[in-house]
């Protein structure tokens, strides 16, 4: 049985299982009345302690048992699944509502991980890579996924256990010998680690940024041995918590494992939990019968010139920006990593203003007025639009100075009114603007072509100009 076959042919038994009208438990929306306050923990033993909850671990007791709950409102899930006492693989019919749970799950306290994909658009998202590595690692005992994650494929455990090596306080390794496992296991050696992948040795230490954990680890060696074991901030580069322990996860090559999910990591007594079956089936189905289509969608979309739906020329699908402003929600805004990390993903998949002013809206509702530095990180997502509008693959925001790097090889794009604004205002502003063509290390013209334009101070001050530039304001 293929990969794509297996993983339809489960998921299809649990939507015929929903069907069923036996077993089904019903929860109300009032379970109970608190009139004092209290704590989470409290919440949680008396939400354990309904008598409901109670019938829904008697009839998980049988292997084939089929429940259906319902009355469980926003986080009332979250607290009815911590309290279920059986490993789960929860299966939401979206990334969002997916990461909202697992957002609750972790502030009840329960033991969760989160599956994402880390496919976005032609790239691979770093830290979606980290958490979908740490949750095959460590199997948590609730784990939550999407349609989207589960179809993309996983090395097989096997090979998982090549590409890992455990670390205690204690042990003895020579740093020569270590150097040269990370080595194996693709880590790249650096000076200072900020990313997946990487390490750096500084006399008696060593920082492993492994891809299963969402941050690094520092080890503290007393000759051959390992006398401690830190968790570090790749921000201030700062020790935090110590650890007796360290599971060191290289990274996965794209030819590893082509034919297995994360369903071949999960025992017998998960018990799967979903919103909707029959909607992740559906979704699956489509996934795994829509990657031609994707393909040829994507091979228009590139042989229009970047028409999309008719109505707006875009001339790349994407824009990346490097910046040495500050960009970011800051710790203090909002303080869990995974939350974070969610957020950040969410705000790249945003496509209007529509979906980010609602964004905006709810990141105040949550967390209260938005810093300057998470206001202009939204203005960013705006800027990169603008890009893609305008041919700009790639635009460097720093010391004042822009640089946008233009698409290549489309003569349509040379053509184009949106180019020839860009060439024009240039060359009316010869003191602040430079236009340049890049070129190789032996100074060969690679047919790229650049324009610098200096004292762009701020990403609004970027996304009004290049607003301008395109309405062609000149």
């Amino acid at each position: 049985m293929t990969y794509a076959n297996k993983k339809a042919k489960i998921i299809e038994k649990r939507a015929r299982a929903c069907t069923y009208q036996k077993n089904v438990v019903s929860l109300q929306p009032n379970l109970f009345c608190v009139i004092a306050r209290v704590n989470i923990g409290e919440l949680e033993i008396l939400f354990g302690q309904h008598p409901e909850l109670a019938a829904v671990r008697k009839e998980l007791a049988h292997a084939d048992a089929h429940v259906l709950l319902s009355g469980l409102h926003a986080s009332a899930r979250a607290l009815a699944l911590a309290q279920v006492g059986h490993p789960q693989f929860v299966i939401f019919d979206n990334a969002e509502s997916a990461q909202y749970l697992y957002a609750d799950l972790k502030t009840v306290g329960a033991d969760a991980g989160f599956f994402p994909s880390s496919k976005r658009r032609r790239t691979v998202d770093d830290a979606a890579v980290i958490q979908r590595t740490e949750t095959l690692s460590t199997l948590p005992r609730i784990i939550v996924t999407y349609p989207e994650a589960i179809a993309e494929p996983v090395p097989a455990k096997e090979e998982l256990a090549k590409m890992s090596m455990t670390l205690k306080v204690g042990q003895e390794i020579q740093q020569s010998a270590l150097s040269s496992q990370l080595s194996d296991l693709g880590f790249e050696r650096v000076d200072f680690v900020f990313q997946p992948g990487q390490y750096a040795v500084r006399g008696s230490i060593v920082d492993i940024y492994s891809y299963g954990h969402d941050i690094p680890y520092r080890f503290d060696f007393f000759g051959d041995e390992i006398d401690s074991i830190r968790e570090f901030d790749i921000e201030d580069q700062l020790s935090k918590n110590k650890v007796e322990s360290a599971e060191i996860v290289g990274a996965q090559h794209s030819d590893v494992s082509i034919q297995y999910s994360i369903v071949d990591y999960l025992s017998e007594d998960y018990v799967w939990v979903s919103n909707d079956f029959g909607m992740v089936k559906f979704k699956l189905d489509s996934l795994n019968s829509g990657e031609a289509a994707l393909n040829s969608s994507e091979g228009a979309f590139n042989s229009a010139g970047g028409t999309f739906n008719g109505a707006q020329r875009l001339w790349c699908q994407d824009s990346q920006l490097e910046t040495d402003l500050p960009v970011c929600f800051p710790t203090d805004y909002i303080e869990n990593i995974s939350e974070r990390i969610t957020l950040y993903r969410e705000l790249d998949s945003l496509r209007s203003e529509e979906q980010l002013l609602d964004f905006r809206k709810r990141l105040i509702d949550r967390f209260g007025a938005l810093p300057e530095a998470a206001e202009e990180l939204l203005d960013v997502v705006r800027l990169r639009w603008i890009c893609c509008r305008l041919g700009i693959e790639k635009i460097l925001l720093k010391g004042e100075r822009m640089t946008m790097y233009l698409v290549q090889h489309k003569d349509a794009y040379w053509q184009s009114e949106v180019f020839g604004n860009m060439i024009q205002y240039a060359a009316t502003r010869p003191e602040r603007c430079m236009l340049n063509e890049e070129r190789d290390k032996k100074g060969v013209p690679t047919g790229r072509r650049y324009i610098t334009i200096m004292h762009v101070k701020t990403i609004n001050g970027a996304m009004n100009l290049l607003s301008k530039i395109e309405k062609g304001e000149l």
